[in-house]
């Protein structure tokens, strides 16, 4: 019994030397990136009616259907075909009840369980569910309190979730909550990642750029991208793992390198308005990178190595912007919805 507990003791103050262990950051890259390949195209029309919906943050591949989340006028979830773009279900109405969600914008889907993993702000819970069982009308939700400031949680295994916190100011009660972590189903914290490409703790500048950030894990649940929309546009892919998170790229794309600047345009947005991590290839949508301060179109569908490379840059004519997209499992094809000259969403998909 004894040898036993002493395995544990020694078990436990590895895991916790592994996760407070500091990563150094990737080089940091500054400056627009130049495509290999720049060209204009256009999405193909899944279904000629628009898409019912105020707003929609993220799309997922799910065997034959895309897996739609945002504010429905049915709910926060809707199922299309893939193919014909038909709605399959929609739910999970508004509200506080048991499976119900108040405010959430970000969510994850993983292909290899078809857990389906959202964050409400609003009520600080993690509902989780089979998206299977959703489909086949069993739906039932697991809910869970989230810890501060938690934005995203993405399941790795069964066993394991990423959780990325929007870091903010010393709160006094919760402290400083880590940038990423990795936790074990019992609350072990295996792997923790607190680096920014640019560190400021005076003016809190992080705060201000990464909250509104995008970020996907891809569907092998082995690396992660993230893009800004606020302010500096930031682009970053990680490794991740049940024990590690390691940064691979970060760049800047726009914005001065120097905190101490001025910033020049306060109060505009650019970069990233969604991104989705292939196995493969990171997918996203983003503005021209340009300075002006009026920028508002985002209808460049961009590709990325996992390394940061970009490889093709497609402006979509007849597309203002494209609020989510994701790759299907042929490496090929794009899932978007995007939202058109006359101002409408619309379920649409391309071939890069």
């Amino acid at each position: 019994m004894t040898r036993n507990l002493s395995l544990r003791l020694l078990l436990g103050l590895l895991l916790c030397a592994g996760c407070s262990r500091t990563v150094p950051p990737a080089d940091l890259l500054v400056g627009e990136p130049e495509y290999p390949l720049d060209t204009t195209g256009r999405f193909t029309y899944v279904t000629t009616h628009d898409i019912e919906a105020i707003n929609v943050f993220m799309i997922f591949p799910y065997e034959s259907y895309i897996v739609m989340f945002g504010h429905f006028y049915g709910g926060f979830v809707q199922v299309v075909d893939k193919e014909s773009g038909a709605i399959v279900c929609s739910g999970i109405p508004r509200g506080r009840g048991p499976g119900e969600l108040v405010g959430a914008e970000f969510a994850d889907l993983n292909p290899q369980t078809g857990t389906m993993t959202i964050v409400d702000g609003d009520t600080h819970q993690i509902l989780s569910f089979n998206i299977d069982d959703f489909i086949a009308g069993r739906f039932k939700a697991a809910r869970k309190p989230a810890a501060p400031f938690t934005y995203q949680v993405f399941e790795l295994d069964r066993e394991h979730t990423l959780h990325d916190h929007l870091v903010t100011y010393v709160s006094t009660m919760y402290g400083v909550p880590d940038r990423l972590s990795v936790l074990r189903k019992d609350g072990t914290k295996t792997a923790v990642y607190n680096e920014f490409p640019i560190m400021d703790t005076v003016r809190n500048r992080n705060f201000i750029i990464y909250q509104q950030r995008r970020a996907s894990l891809s569907p092998d649940r082995t690396k992660l991208a993230m893009g800004t929309v606020m302010q500096h546009t930031y682009f970053e892919t990680f490794d991740i793992g049940k024990t590690h998170i390691a940064p691979r790229s970060q760049q800047l794309h726009s914005g001065p390198v120097d905190y101490s600047q001025r910033w020049p345009f306060e109060k505009c947005t650019g970069g990233f308005l969604s991104v989705y991590a292939g196995n493969e290839l990171v997918v996203a949508a983003t503005d021209d990178f340009t300075e002006k301060a009026d920028r508002k179109i985002y209808n460049n569908l961009c590709v990325f190595d996992w390394d940061g490379h970009p490889i093709k840059r497609i402006r979509m004519e007849g597309c203002k912007s494209i609020p989510a997209l994701c790759l299907d499992s042929d490496g090929r094809t794009v899932y978007a919805v995007m939202k058109a000259d006359n101002d409408f969403y619309y379920f649409a998909r391309t071939e890069i």
